[in-house]
């Protein structure tokens, strides 16, 4: 049995965990428009048949009960933080928004903080998140063994005990690293029904215009393959907005060559051509837009969204993930959808995606598609190394492609088998839990 608490302030006003009495609204709020969201964690563990109860905290002063309904006798509840949006925009603010009632049991031992992002996979030092919780937990005198950051970073666990011994930390929080998006479950009625009947090569979803996004669909145009492929890509019309020129120009210059300095509208000596190039492409593809493939609109979120037909009208899938950078290994739910539609895919992503899908048991398409990609940790190398792949996917004849599906078909089949299966290792998360929570 896990508990978890609800919030409420020493004069009874309730409290979205996390945040102050203010921001509530009868207990609901606007998506988008918070530091915390909720709910994720919850419909997981429900629909797991995984036990869990909600407690008061105003009920917490008297914890374990004495007649101990619930079970819970020498364990911890749950004070649980589920994150939304940037970390600037909750790392600052991370306790402030907790009951004093609350704060006082978990320094007492009582309970832990969870704070829960299984489906971000935020890179830690760009963002400060190992060094801001580190100074949160001290100035609030939180025992660092009563707080846990849940990510879906895959290397988060080895990255933060690296900086702890570069920095010296002895006193350490607990890290888990967990992809709830792998517990989904993508399913289409028509996933067994509808014929394979390719059209186009590859399949490529495109909603927010990230710059490597844009990077790629540059590159696209520039080797003459976005006609080979079924993609989506939004216009300026999208709702989230477009990456201002200067910010367009910094990280395309970044792209191009990391080991630059970042000049903002300044175009960087010796990659000026490179970049030129990049924009003039950019602004060819740019014309085609917006390009749909499902949807008439790209701006409502789509990640739970899932329709087999363009998977059956392609061989293969370009995954985009939304994270490029180093010091993190991520996969959305883009990668699981792929998945279970059964499709051979070629990722641009984090680097050691494949290799940590391989760490999971998934199988995943050497020799049929080179994968060597994985290993290049520079984002722009790999991102031109895909494309490579890419070209020289596109120049195989659909005859052939045909016959490497039906060499693909038992890989494909099993690794849509073991994502049900594996559910995502939540047994293990679970487990981890436990420990966490036992006095």
């Amino acid at each position: 049995m896990l508990v978890f608490i609800n919030d409420y302030s020493e004069d009874g006003t309730k409290i979205y965990n996390g945040m102050s009495p203010t921001k509530i609204n009868e207990g609901k709020f606007k998506y988008g428009q918070e530091i915390f969201t909720f709910g994720f964690l919850q419909n997981i563990l429900a629909k797991n048949k995984i036990m869990f109860e909600y407690v008061d905290s105003r009920m917490i002063n008297s914890w374990p009960y004495i007649d101990d309904e619930l079970g819970v006798k020498d364990k911890k509840f749950i004070y649980l933080m589920e994150i939304l949006g940037d970390p600037a925009g909750w790392l600052s603010k991370l306790l402030l928004g907790v009951s004093n009632l609350v704060i006082k049991e978990v320094r007492k031992g009582n309970g832990i903080i969870m704070l829960y992002g299984a489906y971000e996979g935020f890179e830690p030092f760009n963002t400060n998140i190992f060094e801001s919780i580190d100074r949160e937990l001290t100035k609030w005198n939180i025992p660092f063994n009563n707080f846990v950051y849940v990510t879906a970073n895959q290397i988060a666990d080895k990255l933060y005990d690296e900086w702890c011994k570069e920095n010296n930390k002895k006193n350490k929080f607990n890290i888990i690293c967990f992809n709830d998006e792998e517990c989904h479950v993508f399913w289409d009625s028509r996933i067994n029904e509808l014929p394979f009947s390719p059209e186009k090569y590859f399949l490529c979803f495109n909603r927010r215009p990230h710059v490597h996004r844009i990077f790629l669909a540059s590159l696209l145009e520039k080797n003459n393959l976005t006609d080979k492929g079924i993609i989506s890509f939004p216009d300026r019309t999208f709702s989230e907005g477009y990456p201002s020129m200067a910010e367009l120009n910094q990280k395309l210059e970044n792209l191009i060559d990391p080991n630059t300095q970042s000049h903002g509208w300044e175009l960087i000596d010796g990659n000026e051509d490179i970049k030129k190039d990049m924009l003039h492409y950019w602004n060819k593809f740019e014309k085609r837009l917006p390009l749909t493939v499902d949807v008439d609109d790209l701006s409502p979120m789509l990640w739970s969204s899932f329709n087999i037909e363009p998977y059956k009208k392609t061989f293969f899938s370009v995954v985009v993930g939304g994270l490029v950078c180093k010091d993190s290994v991520f996969m959305d739910e883009k990668i699981w959808k792929v998945i279970v539609a059964k499709h051979p895919f070629i990722v641009v992503g984090t680097s050691g995606i494949l290799s940590k899908l391989k760490e999971f048991g998934y199988k995943t398409f050497h020799p049929h598609i080179n994968e060597e990609y994985d290993n290049i940790e520079d984002p722009g190398e790999r991102i031109l190394a895909v494309v490579e792949e890419i070209k020289r996917l596109c120049t195989i004849s659909f005859e052939e492609w045909n016959n490497i599906i039906n060499e693909l078909e038992p890989i494909l089949d099993y690794n849509k088998k073991w994502k049900f299966e594996r559910n995502g290792g939540l047994d293990n998360f679970v487990d981890k839990i436990g420990d966490l929570i036992d006095k």
